[in-house]
């Protein structure tokens, strides 16, 4: 119990419920009947329930002297591993839409995708995969795309979406990245102000039509200088950004 709770950081009634609900499920199986599985003692105590003449009639279940632990072992793992996929991926939910740098790990020609690592706020490293499809076309070019996206270059990414999936049975968090919304260059711009120590708590920014690789068209409140604009366009490869004051936006 103890070693299960310090390998997955769970509570010890997370990983007291996920222990009973899959030896049940195994058990059920196993024996074709009902049984319920529950910790008592010190000890899992398991239940069986059969219906006999029109009447259910309940036994205890030996599982001290029981065979195939490893089996129901590796299956507690992985439902394990299933829990805190769906914990991870709900608690990062809330992070979806947002800018994030990453670090190009491998570009997969044959997938066409490219696998990059990103840092969440908890500084919780990700892998994450960016679709060929989800980079405009002006960084696609030959000759571009190899420079923007070598091994070890960083560059910035909308956090489309995450979501966990079942990977040839393994419990995987599957993270899309992309380089087309409309969210970046404002998520953008907002940072590199941020970086220049320019007041961002009042300010607001929306991004109300963007033609990849051609121009961007942002609507701020208030004035802003110059150098964050020219590090955002210089972000998105020469992209061109038309920033219009409008003082009455809410």
């Amino acid at each position: 119990m103890t070693a299960f709770v310090d390998q997955y950081g769970l509570t010890r009634g997370d990983v007291l419920e996920v222990i009973m609900n899959t030896v049940a499920r195994i058990l059920s199986r196993w024996h074709d009947m009902e049984i319920s599985v529950v910790y008592s003692g010190g000890r899992l105590v398991a239940t069986g329930y059969s219906r006999i003449k029109g009447r259910f009639e309940d036994s205890n279940i030996n599982l001290q002297s029981m065979r195939g632990w490893n089996s129901i072992k590796r299956m507690i793992e992985n439902n394990m591993d299933q829990v805190v996929c769906l914990r991870e991926a709900q608690a990062y939910k809330n992070h979806e839409h947002t800018l994030r740098w990453g670090e190009i790990i491998k570009n997969d020609e044959r997938a066409r995708k490219l696998t990059v690592e990103i840092v969440m706020d908890d500084g919780h490293a990700l892998l994450a995969e960016c679709p060929y499809a989800n980079i405009g076309p002006h960084e696609r070019t030959k000759g571009v795309f190899e420079k923007l996206f070598a091994r070890g270059a960083k560059r910035a990414f909308h956090f489309r979406r995450i979501n966990p999936v079942l990977l040839n049975g393994t419990p995987r968090l599957k993270v899309i990245l992309d380089r087309q919304s409309k969210r970046l260059p404002e998520t953008l711009l907002r940072e590199r102000l941020i970086s220049h120590r320019f007041g961002v708590s009042d300010l607001r920014v929306h991004c109300y039509r963007r033609i990849v690789g051609g121009i961007t068209y942002i609507r701020v409140n208030k004035s802003i200088p110059r150098d964050p604009i020219l590090e955002t366009a210089f972000e998105l490869s020469g992209e061109r950004m038309k920033i219009e004051i409008d003082r009455k936006m809410i």
